[in-house]
């Protein structure tokens, strides 16, 4: 490739990227089916309805496929980061994690809520969720599952069943999504539950009874 092809596929990369960017912020405010393709052109510098948003997405559900496609990768990141936490013997977190589940959970809990909050503006946009294709619904769904993941594999990594492990990982993730949107979307804590308040009782919540049978071995 030629130094000008070069320097062309770099501004070509650039521009799709800033594309997605101005995607999440846009649709993040304005909402999904509101924010049109020239819309999207205007935040970043290309002539509104020139149909220069097509010379990199075919439509405005490309672009946001790739905004979810992003996400789900940074998902999917967080999880392995995660596990290699106590899933590594050399890991020199190996001696600080993967020994006790109220601990671990704590980080992992610690670790989802940073996450939630940097990434508030893709978060949002999933609420629209009725107004988006099937395709786009089931990347969300993708996201979603990897976040499962997450805290399915911690409880597995402390000896919960399988079946358990991930029944209580979707219980869990499920309070911290709701809790953490209460805080930073509609700017309230629950009925006034304090932050450690919440964060003791999902430890116990999420955390099975020691004395008590799982549910896929009391089938």
């Amino acid at each position: 490739m030629t130094d000008h092809a070069q320097c062309v596929d770099r501004r070509r990369n650039d521009t799709r990227q800033r594309i997605i960017d101005a995607a999440v912020l846009l649709i993040a405010e304005r909402g999904y089916a509101q924010t049109s393709v020239a819309d999207l052109e205007r935040a970043v510098g290309l002539r509104p309805g020139s149909g220069g948003l097509y010379r990199h997405f075919p439509t405005k559900d490309d672009v946001f496929s790739e905004v979810l496609g992003q996400y789900t990768t940074r998902v999917r990141d967080l999880r392995s980061r995660l596990a290699d936490k106590w899933s590594q013997p050399s890991s020199e977190a190996r001696h600080e994690y993967g020994h006790h589940l109220d601990k671990d959970l704590r980080h992992v809990l610690d670790q989802l809520r940073q996450f939630l909050d940097a990434e508030a503006h893709v978060v949002r946009i999933g609420s629209e969720v009725g107004v988006l294709s099937d395709e786009l619904r089931s990347n969300i769904g993708e996201a979603w599952e990897e976040g499962y993941g997450i805290l399915s594999d911690v409880l597995e990594h402390h000896g919960v069943q399988p079946k358990e492990a991930r029944i209580r990982a979707v219980h869990a993730l499920g309070a911290i999504d709701h809790y953490t949107s209460a805080v930073n979307l509609r700017g309230r804590q629950p009925l006034g539950v304090t932050l450690d308040e919440f964060v003791d009782h999902w430890i116990a919540a999420a955390s099975p009874p020691p004395e008590a049978p799982t549910i896929a071995s009391a089938r």
